[in-house]
């Protein structure tokens, strides 16, 4: 019987490696019309040339990994899709960056569940894989604003996960409920999340998202083509989509912090601290007639109401506000140059948070230029950029306290193979 059962299972592994196929997506493996697994695996590799503001404005040399994975995207069965995507770490360690399932009932309504993307902002749907710049949205090398502000004992600010940093991480664990009208006028998606290191009753809720994305399809536009299994979206689609114009409106509502709830820096908050955010945002994509040039345009405008505890005049503990703002724009000459095809690229961010008695704002300012030469699309690609963050206004003296310089410039090179 042992003699059997082996070679019905020898029998069974050579079929299925008898379905394996090269691709771009890396190695297919298929067990039938609606059973295969796609494996494939991705890397960046980064120069920096960087000033560390924790350094006296020392400036370094680095070589780097700034993402290395495994993935895995197939389908179980003719409505069951599957996803994961391992990183592995400088340490040696592995981790789940995301990973779930995606039950496509319909196109009108499909449920993914697991560590996936939160749909508020466009931008948290954008892989670094997809993004134009290779530092991506919200670059802040020192983690100022993301920890820093909303963690150190002379700010007086709150926790792990108020402000930006938090607030508008990519990947959380969760349910979303999306779908689309057939023709692509409009696309939803509606999300229920941990609230993450909430102070106070851990766990004892849930955050809630929602997106709308609208296509003026009668005017001649098409949506944005994104990848439902994961929810992903990117930055450009080398116009091969035709023309793109896709609106989006995003809700966000969390609870924080409980009333009452302590840290190390302040006891008994006033009150209960619930985010709400509200975000708009906008795409557009035109390969120009007659010229080998694509054009791709993005924007947005972020809005969130009490997204943290700020001290006021009266050394009180007062809760503040957060926006944040963003534009950018690639052209792509649409025409091999040895290998590949270049592009140019110019981006612009800022974000102000309400701090001491909302006279004096900490203010953040960032530009960045490049170029990306597009091998295969984006399954090769080589950035070269430059990257320029400032903090300002009530952020400054602050900074000063802290031994830290007001401004940081990146020069760097970052290859990526998708493979």
């Amino acid at each position: 019987m042992k003699v059997k059962k082996w070679k019905v299972l020898g029998l069974a592994g050579a079929l299925v490696l008898g379905y394996a196929v090269s691709s771009n997506a890396g190695v297919m493996l298929k067990a039938g019309e609606n059973t295969y697994a796609d494996f494939g695996f991705w890397t960046q590799v980064k120069f920096d040339t960087m000033t560390k503001l924790d350094e006296g404005g020392k400036t370094t040399y680095t070589f780097d990994v700034p993402d290395a994975r495994i993935t895995i995207e197939g389908k179980m069965t003719k409505d069951v899709e599957f996803f994961s995507d391992v990183v592995m770490s400088a340490s040696n360690n592995a981790a789940l960056e995301e990973g779930g399932l995606n039950i496509a009932v319909m196109p009108e309504f499909q449920v993914r569940i697991g560590k996936i993307r939160v749909p508020f902002t466009r931008e948290q749907l954008i892989p670094s894989y997809s993004s134009v710049v290779a530092n991506g949205a919200w670059w802040d090398p020192q983690e100022i604003w993301g920890v820093e502000i909303f963690n150190n004992p002379s700010f007086m600010q709150s926790g792990a996960n108020i402000g930006p940093a938090g607030l508008l991480e990519d990947v959380n664990a969760g349910a979303v409920f999306h779908g689309e009208i057939p023709g692509g006028l409009f696309k939803y998606a509606v999300g229920l999340f941990n609230e993450g290191e909430r102070l106070g009753d851990t766990n004892a809720g849930l955050e809630v998202t929602a997106r709308l994305e609208f296509t003026p399809v009668m005017l001649g536009f098409k949506p944005a083509p994104s990848i439902e299994t994961k929810g992903w979206e990117s930055d450009t689609y080398f116009g091969k989509a035709g023309d793109i114009l896709t609106i989006g409106l995003g809700l966000m509502k969390t609870t924080a912090i409980d009333k009452g709830a302590t840290t190390n820096f302040w006891i008994n908050a006033p009150d209960d601290l619930k985010p709400f955010g509200i975000g708009v945002d906008a795409f557009f994509e035109k390969k120009l007639p007659g010229a080998p040039f694509v054009l791709d345009l993005t924007g947005g405008f972020v809005s969130i109401s009490d997204s943290h505890f700020y001290k006021n005049a009266s050394n009180q503990l007062e809760k503040g506000d957060t926006t944040y703002y963003y534009a950018q724009a690639q052209g792509l000459i649409d025409q091999t140059f040895g290998i590949g095809k270049p592009a140019f690229y110019l981006r612009y961010e800022g974000a102000k948070a309400d701090y001491y008695d909302k006279t004096n704002d900490a203010t953040y300012s960032r530009f960045a230029v490049g170029c990306n030469y597009y091998i295969k699309d984006a399954v090769e690609k080589i950035n070269i950029g430059i990257d320029h963050v400032s903090y300002s206004d009530g952020i400054k003296n602050t900074l000063s306290r802290w031994n830290k310089k007001d401004s940081v410039t990146d020069f760097y090179v970052q290859l990526q193979v998708m493979f």
